[in-house]
């Protein structure tokens, strides 16, 4: 009779405990499965919503397990989700295989390259935030703003994006490369021995004496100023302003260069895509 009772009681148990439904004599040491990989390989401190996003990529195999460096650019100290995370979280909504695929290479580089640090991850968010700033009208128009219905999928294309300069910020980031400042007529150059790695255009501030201390300066180009000038000196009152150069847009980088190339090569980039113009400097065609 102690063999029925035995089976009556596990099942009792498993009932109460869906740890153990797995059968009437599998405990909890043997109902560990991926949700509990993904705790482990997330952290003691990991939010529901970092394990739940770490599970998504061990199952897609972005993750290769604990210890893989790639885990320090998708979950923070916190336990929450870095803003590289949230990203490939967003990215990753519709098609995850066939979107995150297209990433790949982009993680293994930065798998190899080490663990995030505090720099990186800060250099990454900044990265998202340029980006947003300079296309405020597409990313408005496409989360719904401006009275426009959101896209479906959650606008995959300035995910991607988002996710692209993330990285480019992140790894800029890490790079302890000394760069050679050269200046020219209109720009400031650095340079490492692979060349041209920023271009900055060069601007001119300009400040009238009389201004009041917190009133902003007024800035030009080459052309504007040298206009500028001539006529502060034609009406003779160029000797009350001051005027300095500093550095402006940047209107070519090798890391946003390098990022046009990798979109016009990803494997799953249909054919019918316009090819992004590989400028070294952000552009519309990089969020179609």
């Amino acid at each position: 009779m102690r063999r029925p009772l035995a089976l009556l009681l596990a099942f009792v148990m498993a009932a109460l405990d869906p740890a153990l439904r797995a059968g009437p004599y599998v405990g909890r040491a043997f109902a560990a499965g991926p949700a509990d990989e993904a705790a482990e390989v997330a952290g003691p401190n990991a939010k529901p919503e970092t394990v739940e996003a770490v599970r998504q990529l061990l199952a897609n195999k972005v993750i290769k397990g604990k210890g893989d460096p790639l885990v320090s650019y998708i979950t923070d100290t916190d336990g929450t989700l870095t803003t590289i995370g949230r990203v490939i979280v967003n990215y990753s909504r519709q098609d995850p295989k066939e979107r995150l695929r297209d990433f790949q290479p982009t993680f293994d580089a930065m798998r190899e390259a080490g663990p995030a640090t505090p720099k990186m991850l800060k250099a990454a968010t900044e990265a998202q935030n340029d980006l947003q700033g300079r296309f405020k009208d597409v990313f408005q128009m496409f989360e719904g703003g401006q009275g426009r219905p959101a896209a479906a999928g959650d606008a995959g294309f300035l995910q991607s994006a988002l996710l692209s300069v993330s990285f480019d910020g992140a790894a800029k980031a890490r790079e302890q490369t000394k760069y050679i400042q050269l200046e020219t007529d209109d720009a400031f150059v650095f340079m490492d021995e692979k060349g041209v790695a920023v271009r900055m255009a060069k601007n001119w501030a300009c400040r009238n004496n009389g201004w009041a201390a917190n009133a902003d300066p007024r800035v030009f180009n080459k052309p504007q100023f040298e206009a500028f000038k001539q006529g502060q000196i034609a009406n003779g009152t160029w000797k009350e302003w001051v005027c300095g150069e500093q550095g402006g847009v940047t209107v070519f980088s090798r890391d946003v260069q390098k990022s046009q190339q990798q979109m016009n090569r990803a494997p799953g980039k249909p054919a019918c895509a316009p090819k992004v113009p590989e400028t070294g400097r952000y552009n519309y065609e990089m969020l179609q």
